[in-house]
């Protein structure tokens, strides 16, 4: 009983750690939009 507990809590801990990663994706990957939409506004801007 007491191995299952522990499994339990280390798997709640690696589900932790991926909404942290999958957090850091979806911070990257919209930075990465808001970038692309910038430079897409200063080119048209500059046309």
């Amino acid at each position: 009983m007491s191995k299952r507990r522990a499994w339990i809590k280390r798997k709640r801990k690696s589900v932790k750690l991926d909404v942290r990663k999958t957090a850091r994706m979806w911070a990257i990957n919209i930075f990465a939009v808001v970038v692309v939409a910038a430079l897409l506004v200063a080119a048209v801007g500059a046309f």
